[in-house]
């Protein structure tokens, strides 16, 4: 698989069936949300969701998980498996560009998208994925001031969750590994910016203003 604009030396393949799995949305909201309480919720057995986990942080192929977005625009969450250098990148392709615009990891990069930019694209049309799916895939990719646990607590029972629901919304958007909760998101012209500067889409980030308003077209 090939992300223009991404390393093409990394074993990306598409890894969008391992959502069907019983077991992907308890080790991605724990693994990647944050969340402890994920596997209690959907009542999952610590050894299964080991053996899932592996395949997630496969050092040999590096599972992709894509959505559509606006117009041409494909949002890809790519597990970054290099032993000295592992986390989620959430990578914006649109025609032949491709932008990082969140790293989960130690050195992370982000927020790649506000509260209201999550909740309308959650809900766009997509053949594959459900508005709750949609939604829980680019969460922690999120980060903002605004937002609604009751809407992210609705998400994880469509989901699966058997219990809990409310505490793993909780944790899910009280993740504080990356940036911090009072991020703050305004209008720049016609693009949307984020005021943290850890952030690709702040006006020190990296983007261009051409690129900053193909970005926020890309979540309308």
């Amino acid at each position: 698989m090939i992300i223009p604009g991404y390393p093409s030396r990394f074993p990306l393949v598409d890894g969008n069936a391992l959502i069907t799995d019983e077991l992907f949305w308890p080790a991605y909201l724990s693994a990647v949300g944050g969340s402890a309480t994920a596997p209690q919720a959907f009542a999952t057995d610590p050894a299964d969701l080991d053996g899932f986990l592996r395949v997630l942080e496969s050092r040999d192929v590096w599972p992709v998980l894509t959505l559509p977005m606006a117009g041409d625009a494909r949002l890809h969450i790519v597990m970054r498996n290099l032993p000295d250098d592992a986390g989620t990148d959430y990578v914006l392709e649109s025609g032949d560009r491709s932008f990082t615009l969140a790293a989960l990891e130690g050195g992370f990069r982000g927020p790649a998208l506000s509260w209201a930019e999550l909740v309308a694209t959650a809900g766009r049309p997509d053949p594959a994925r459900s508005p709750a799916e949609r939604l829980l895939l680019l969460l922690p990719a999120s980060g903002d001031v605004a937002r609604d646990p009751s809407t992210v607590a609705a998400a994880v029972t469509s989901v699966g969750a058997v219990a809990v629901a409310g505490t793993v919304a909780g944790e899910l958007l009280g993740d504080r590994r990356h940036w911090p909760a009072d991020v703050t998101w305004r209008t720049f012209g016609d693009a949307l910016i984020c005021e943290d500067d850890h952030s690709p889409r702040s006006l020190t980030g990296g983007l261009n203003p051409a690129e900053l308003v193909l970005v926020t077209a890309a979540f309308r």
